[in-house]
């Protein structure tokens, strides 16, 4: 089922183990020859979700204020009036003000950040489907998967094990700067990466957006930024992601633009 939301906006410019030592130890090695998924799986929410919030906190904090006036401000307001997604998602929704980068990210607990770089090559209808495709990451789980994986096999899971598992008292000691860059630069396969294009499309089609200038953003990507590597270190090579689109889809971005359906601006 659906909703209307009113999202949040705000432009702002970027297992502790009882018993001997050596048991621990032990534990310490089995874990770093091979067995990260097991760590990875005592992970609890409540750990994901306190880390998501220092991160997000950090990252707002490190990022410039774009003025409440700006143009910014108004698209990004005008994208999210009635935005349907998802019952149960929660979504908070940031931009950062960085002229030139064209990127995006999500965080599990629905933060999504997008660079105000995005709205200057994009029309509103292409940032649409980079927010879809970011809410798309939370609703599947592939954002909490990343995260967890990341926290796994940091120094702060460590710290926290270390505190008896009191995670608010790990993150006050820690700078989380290493975090929030790989947080915010996850990588995702290849098959997430396609899902989150398909809940993309769901988003825009939703939202009475015409599905092909999900492709039309894929392309400005690939012009840009080629595909050895995109823009977006967790979103890579755009042409393909285009060509699977147009495929799934069943339409060439090229002649819809020559109709004059799509302007590549």
């Amino acid at each position: 089922m659906k909703k209307a939301i009113s999202v949040c906006i705000t432009c702002v410019t970027a297992l502790a183990m009882s018993g001997p030592p050596a048991m621990a130890l032990d534990l310490e090695g089995l874990v770093d020859a091979g067995f990260g998924l097991f760590r990875a799986a005592t992970v609890s929410d409540e750990e994901i979700n306190a880390l998501c919030a220092a991160s997000i906190q950090k990252s707002d904090k490190e990022n410039s204020v774009v003025e409440k006036n700006s143009a910014y401000t108004a698209r990004l307001a005008k994208l999210t009036k009635d935005l349907k997604i998802d019952r149960g998602l929660r979504i908070n929704i940031k931009t950062y003000h960085a002229p030139g980068v064209v990127n995006a990210f999500a965080f599990p607990d629905g933060s999504v950040r997008l660079y105000s770089g995005l709205f200057d090559v994009m029309n509103d209808s292409e940032v649409l489907y980079i927010l879809g495709h970011e809410i798309g990451h939370v609703a599947l789980g592939h954002t909490k998967s990343a995260t967890r994986a990341i926290y796994t096999t940091s120094a702060l899971r460590k710290a926290a094990a270390a505190s008896g598992n009191n995670m608010a008292a790990a993150i006050s000691r820690h700078n989380l700067t290493d975090i929030v860059e790989k947080l915010t630069h996850s990588q995702y396969s290849q098959a997430n990466e396609f899902e989150a294009d398909m809940y993309a499309v769901k988003v825009v089609r939703e939202n009475n957006i015409d599905p092909r200038y999900c492709v039309t953003a894929l392309r400005k990507l690939e012009a840009l930024y080629g595909n050895q590597g995109s823009v977006f270190a967790s979103h890579p090579t755009p042409g393909a992601r285009a060509e699977a689109l147009e495929k799934e889809l069943g339409i060439k971005v090229g002649d819809a633009a020559q109709q004059g359906v799509i302007s590549l601006r």
